[in-house]
């Protein structure tokens, strides 16, 4: 399948997932109330045979429960997350996405696709894509409904013949750290994520290249955003602040991607629970301690370089973020 469209495609990397609940009617609705084209999603099904939308094969990430979502049914998913966190089918994002027109990127992560296609086949086919790092999933949901939707290979390496993928799906998405110059010629085939750098978009952009998938989805609008992206990266990875007389003490969870932490530092005393520089892994805790009057903030990670922040402002951010 061709598309015809040469507008540049900007799709919230699992709705606006850095601000709002990831793979949530609400995280879709505020990217695209960002300014978004529409929003990339996981799926997955349960036992009962219902696409639910999450990214990861349980619940440890987000909730600290040591439950598989495909080994439990819609109803106990529901019970383990009630007052947690919202559980989204694909129904209902599918639903979402056609009032508003817009782009839906579904990534399969189970290999009950064909559960996953029913449901599709519900909705009209404009604006889907259909992508896995399955590649088998992929090609053989097209060889049954080639021409229907927009079929993509989702990898990161650097494939020896990229010629090979085009053959057998319409669009390829590298992750970005992947993308070099042999994309350039057919750029209006490929889809990289997650691309968070304001500069790298508009780059892609004038390389008329298919779209991009972005944990901000106002990248592409004017500067008035309700928050920064520093702000948001941050607010994704604080779990509770404790202020006392003496001190602030922040407690981080990393849920995004495995970092390097450089660098935590302030105009005031700073206490971390572990040496830094260090590695930092999805799921991973840490403790800061602020001591003092400080100014401001920075922090330096490999994900988001250096990072600096007006203190009080930060916390004030921080408290609306966390409640």
């Amino acid at each position: 399948m061709k598309d015809t469209t040469k507008q540049f495609l900007l799709l919230g990397h699992r709705g606006s997932s850095l601000l709002w609940p990831e793979n949530t009617l609400e995280a879709f609705s505020k990217a695209l109330k960002a300014g978004a084209d529409g929003f990339e999603l996981d799926v997955m099904v349960t036992t009962d045979g219902t696409a639910v939308l999450f990214h990861d094969p349980n619940l440890k990430r987000l909730h600290g429960m040591d439950a598989r979502v495909e080994e439990v049914s819609y109803d106990q998913l529901r019970d383990l997350l009630n007052g947690k966190q919202q559980v989204c089918t694909l129904q209902e994002a599918l639903s979402l996405a056609d009032d508003y027109d817009c782009w839906v990127d579904i990534e399969i992560k189970t290999t009950h696709w064909h559960v996953v296609r029913e449901t599709v086949s519900k909705f009209s086919p404009k604006k889907k894509i259909i992508s896995s790092f399955r590649h088998d999933v992929v090609s053989d949901w097209a060889k049954l409904d080639k021409g229907q939707y927009l079929f993509a290979y989702i990898y990161q390496h650097f494939p020896k013949n990229i010629d090979v993928y085009l053959r057998e799906v319409d669009l390829l998405k590298p992750e970005i750290s992947f993308l070099d110059e042999r994309y350039d010629a057919i750029a209006g085939r490929v889809l990289p994520w997650t691309v968070n750098e304001k500069n790298k978009i508009v780059e892609l952009k004038q390389k008329a290249f298919f779209g991009a998938i972005s944990d901000f989805p106002n990248l592409l609008e004017e500067e008035n955003q309700q928050i920064s992206q520093n702000v948001g990266y941050l607010i994704s990875a604080v779990k509770n602040i404790e202020i006392t007389a003496d001190a602030i003490k922040l407690v981080l969870v990393n849920t995004l991607a495995p970092v390097q932490l450089k660098e935590i530092s302030s105009d005031a005393e700073v206490e971390t629970s572990v040496q830094l520089p260090t590695w930092w892994d999805v799921g991973q805790s840490l403790t800061v301690i602020i001591r003092g009057n400080p100014s401001y903030l920075v922090v330096d990670t490999s994900y988001t370089g250096v990072m600096s922040f007006p203190f009080n402002q930060l916390i004030k951010w921080l408290q609306k973020g966390i409640n």
